[in-house]
């Protein structure tokens, strides 16, 4: 006799295919996509450099103080510009100075922060023609009336 189904009691062969997602878990993974690309935008967007996202500071002092240059060159007290007024002349040339002023520690540093070492050098490694050699060299290069130590030159 033969049986169609499955017999009574068991549910084999009903329900969800194994491996098969819920609706629950086909929205979490969703979420949890939609979020990980939101980080990698962000993640783009800090690696974009300055620049390509708007004008610096130092971009803009650079651009006032050109500016400020070339008006009070546009009205500099001289023979032949029919412009000339010193009035003009010295205020855009004060504004000029004041944006180079703020833009020069961005340009440039302070010697202050500089710290310069001095390493020792080992003599004892050089040959007597080696010695010899660096004492004419150091006796033509030194100041006259001495070096920066205070000692005279002298040639051998």
């Amino acid at each position: 006799m033969a049986v169609r189904g499955n017999r009574p009691g068991s549910n084999n062969g009903g329900g969800m295919r194994k491996g098969q997602k819920t609706k629950r878990t086909l929205e979490r993974e969703a979420r949890e996509a939609a979020l990980a690309e939101q980080q990698r935008a962000a993640q783009h967007a800090n690696r974009v450099p300055r620049r390509e996202r708007g004008k610096l500071a130092i971009d803009v002092l650079d651009e006032a103080m050109n500016y400020f240059f070339g008006l009070a060159a546009t009205y500099q007290p001289t023979d032949n510009n029919p412009k000339r007024d010193e009035k003009k002349f010295e205020r855009y040339l004060d504004k000029g100075i004041d944006a180079a002023a703020k833009l020069a520690p961005y340009q440039s540093q302070r010697l202050s922060a500089q710290q310069v070492t001095h390493t020792p050098l080992d003599l004892s490694k050089l040959s007597n023609e080696e010695l010899d050699e660096l004492e004419r060299l150091h006796a033509k290069a030194a100041v006259a009336g001495g070096d920066q130590g205070g000692a005279a030159a002298q040639v051998h």
